[in-house]
């Protein structure tokens, strides 16, 4: 998030030509190759240095200019709103992404998902469909559902990953020359002649899959897809709309070859309005959505969450894609779904333009505080990096804190309620860190949840797996993966009685199911060979 001269823009480059067009669109071309910024290693290493060198170029252009340059150069980039402006927002109101509430006091976001030729408006009691009666406990729920998976990076990947943790056969399609983005995060694992099978984020999201990898921009490319395609349930996708449309594989073209599809797109804007043909990643939708807006420290910039509304979208396209399915499977007619990225966002920042449209308030930034939790925050232990994170959700558990520790400047405060707790956060703040200073995060933590008060020791996320309540929960499943050994794979939140284990088999390696997928069509080995010859398909990137 960078500051212009009137407010924040917000950018997001996860390729080489998005950074190259961030710094054309600044007018910083003399950066453009520099080899101490040209990879985000060199940019973290020299980081001040960095950020003086572009906020030389931006501090001084409005947002609204230098959003203008970014999106004429194809760079996810947006201005950093708060609730106000995200209500303002001309593509807000030609999708009519927000709606009154029943008694007509506040704005509430509509339904993130929508189901072609259906209304927007949140679903009522008497609206929802009779359920198909449960699988018996041997058969996971969506056993035997084909779904072709064309999405990449991470939402579009979590949206069928759901789908295939409950028993869908999920088929993941890239390209010879377009490997899933994912994959190239693992650039910085030490060097292996399978670098693109070893990034630990695309083996996190894609588990329970296979792996297909043909060009859809060619002729016999496209007509094995279309193939594929006619005999599957679902179809998933996350492109720009106009990616998919040029391929030929729009709504109309899928329906034709299987008039029984349901087919999910996840565009990072939705399909229509102003701003359908804009790229955007998760960062993108809490930039603009205002989730950055009340992420950070009160006298400091907004900070993207880093990442959030990509499951959050995901999840969101998942349920979609369900209740589309339920839907043709009952009438046997396909569905196309529609869950945009920033509706998805859009719905989990609601509580600001709820709070704005309600109380005219416009929430800020508070760091780890909570208006309704006080006192809230992160308190030093006593080595270099220990910390304790305590919350205390109600006056009952702040007086358990009180009389925990005991500390004079609490005692006089044991009967304050939230708003005058909040009015002496410092203070409280210097009693719980003298008081943790001395204590072993772990120790401490036990200590305050044994008498009631919410509390946890702040772990390094490399080490969740040693957790005992996630190690009880089964929460990671160790995999067998060929190029990187036995991992710990996090799995899911929740429980389902028909899944015993999440993780059935490890994310697959490029192209590894190329063969056997197509003897599934009918494919001779000689015209396999033939596809392979052409370049249409390929078992390693074609870079």
């Amino acid at each position: 998030i960078e500051p212009g001269s009137d407010g924040y823009l917000g950018v997001t480059t996860n390729t080489p030509a998005q950074f190259n067009g961030f710094l054309d669109a600044i007018g910083a071309t003399d950066l453009i190759g520099d080899a101490r910024f040209s990879g985000p290693g060199g940019r973290t290493e020299r980081w001040d240095e960095w950020n003086a060198l572009v906020r030389s170029h931006t501090a001084t252009t409005t947002v609204a200019e230098l959003l203008a340059r970014a999106v004429e150069r194809r760079v996810p980039a947006v201005i950093v709103n708060d609730a106000r402006n995200v209500l303002a927002l001309d593509h807000v109101q030609a999708r009519g992404a927000f709606a009154p509430s029943p008694d007509g006091t506040y704005s509430r976001p509509v339904r993130p998902w929508r189901i072609h030729d259906r209304p927007t408006s949140l679903p009522s009691v008497t609206s929802v469909p009779p359920v198909p009666a449960a699988p018996t406990d041997s058969a996971a729920p969506l056993a035997g559902t084909v779904v072709v998976d064309l999405t990449a990076w991470w939402a579009g990947p979590s949206c069928s990953s759901v789908l295939a943790a409950f028993g869908a056969d999920v088929i993941h399609v890239e390209a010879p020359s377009r490997p899933d983005g994912l994959r190239m995060t693992g650039l910085a694992i030490a060097p292996h002649e399978r670098w693109y099978d070893r990034a630990f984020f695309f083996h996190q999201i894609n588990t329970n899959k296979r792996s297909l990898v043909v060009d859809a921009t060619a002729e016999d490319g496209r007509a094995l897809l279309l193939e594929l395609i006619a005999r599957a349930d679902v179809l998933v996708e996350n492109f720009t709309p106009r990616v998919l449309e040029g391929f030929g594989l729009d709504w109309d073209a899928v329906a034709t070859a299987n008039p029984r599809l349901v087919m999910t797109r996840l565009p990072a804007f939705g399909l229509d309005g102003p701003w359908r043909e804009q790229p955007g990643f998760a960062q993108t939708m809490e930039q603009i959505t205002g989730l950055a807006w009340v992420t950070g420290e009160p006298d400091d910039q907004p900070r993207v969450p880093r990442g959030p509304c990509d499951p959050n979208g995901g999840m969101h396209a998942a349920i979609g894609t369900l209740v589309a399915l339920l839907d043709a499977r009952r009438t046997g007619v396909g569905r196309m779904v529609e869950s945009s990225l920033f509706d998805s966002a859009l719905a989990i920042a609601a509580e600001q333009t709820v709070e704005w449209t309600a109380n005219g308030v416009v929430l800020g930034r508070h760091g780890n505080r909570n208006l309704h939790c006080v006192p809230q925050g992160l308190y030093r232990g006593p080595g270099e990096d220990t910390w304790l994170a305590v919350s205390c959700e109600d006056d009952a558990q702040w007086r358990a804190l009180v009389d925990l520790i005991g500390d004079d400047e609490l005692v006089a405060l044991r009967d304050a309620d939230a708003a005058a707790r909040w009015d002496a956060h410092d203070a409280i703040d210097v009693a719980i860190s003298a008081w943790s200073a001395t204590r072993e995060p772990a120790e401490a933590a036990a200590a305050l949840c044994a008498a009631g008060v919410c509390a946890a020791e702040g772990i390094d996320p490399r080490d969740a797996q040693s957790d005992p309540q996630m190690a009880h929960r089964g929460f990671f499943e160790p995999v067998e993966v060929d190029t990187l050994g036995t991992v710990a794979m996090p799995t899911w939140p929740f429980r389902s009685r028909h899944v015993d284990r999440w993780t059935r088999t490890p994310s697959p390696g490029f192209g590894a199911h190329n063969a056997e997928i197509l003897a599934e069509l009918g494919i001779t080995a000689e015209r396999i060979e033939a596809l392979y010859a052409a370049g249409t398909m390929s078992d390693r990137p074609l870079l």
